[in-house]
Order: C-alpha cells, then structure tokens, then sequence
C-alpha cells in the first residue's frame, strides 16, 4: 500500500519574477538554467517551541536568497500534522549558482541563526536534488497563462 501524501502548507511564499522562455524543441534538452532548474528540496525539524521562531529567521534567509541572480525559488512550507516539520524547496538555475548562495554571509549567518532552534535531526538529512529536467517534469507552467507580479 501507498503512504499518504504529505500535506504542506505554504509558510513562506515565493516571491521570485521569473518569466516563462519559449520552450525549446523536444530533441533538444536545455542545459541546466535555460528551462530545467536545480531544486533542491529538504525536510527540516525544529525543537519544541521553535516553529515559529524558524520560520521568522527563513523569511530573511528566503528574501535574502531571492536577491541573487542564480536562485528562482526559496520556499518553505509547514507539515500539516507535524508542527515541528518544515520543507525547504530552493530552485537555482544551477549547481554553481547553489554553491554561491551557500557560500554567501547571509546564508551562513542564517544556519548560525536557526542552529539552536533545531532539534537533534534538524538539517541532518541530506536534501533531495531534482533536477528539473525538459520537457515533461519542468517546474515552468508551459500550458497556463500563470504569471508572477
């Protein structure tokens, strides 16, 4: 039997203004950053009592990271049902424009920010990379008229 799917709630929503490229001819992939992204999805605990104090600390983080040229998405999104777990869902429009928002100071003091609010898991798992890969699992709406403002 299937687990259920896990119900997210958005937490803090992406505000990225990407528009959508004409998409490329189906015998020809992209290379990554023209439409197949970098996402980078991880679950997240916080301790007892953190939640919300984790979530404030990721908007600085998620606006921060929106700043930077290579990074489409900073999303975090709340369990239903499990009040301590978070996931975190970054695209990039590459493996390089990752390593850069890792290696950046406001990343860096974010991770110092929230250490103490994670519980003994935390950011222990390793995060699921996705490489959003054309033309049938791309994240980009080709079929609707979906806009950011």
């Amino acid at each position: 039997s299937l687990d259920p799917p896990i119900r997210l709630t958005t937490v803090f929503p992406e505000r990225s203004r990407w528009r959508i490229p004409p998409p490329p001819a189906e015998a020809q992939p992209p290379p990554l950053g023209d439409v197949a992204l970098l996402v980078v999805l991880q679950r997240i605990e916080v301790a007892d009592g953190q939640a919300d104090a984790f979530s404030r600390a990721w908007a600085g983080l998620g606006y921060n990271a929106l700043g930077e040229p290579g990074t489409v998405r900073c999303d975090l999104f709340a369990v239903d049902g499990a009040p301590l777990a978070f996931y975190s869902r970054k695209a990039f429009r590459s493996a390089a424009d990752r390593a850069a928002h890792e290696a950046s100071a406001h990343f860096a003091a974010w991770a110092s920010d929230v250490a103490p609010l994670l519980d003994a898991a935390g950011l222990s798992r390793p995060p699921l990379l996705l490489d959003a890969v054309f033309p049938r699992s791309t994240p980009f709406p080709f079929s609707s008229g979906w806009r950011t403002a």
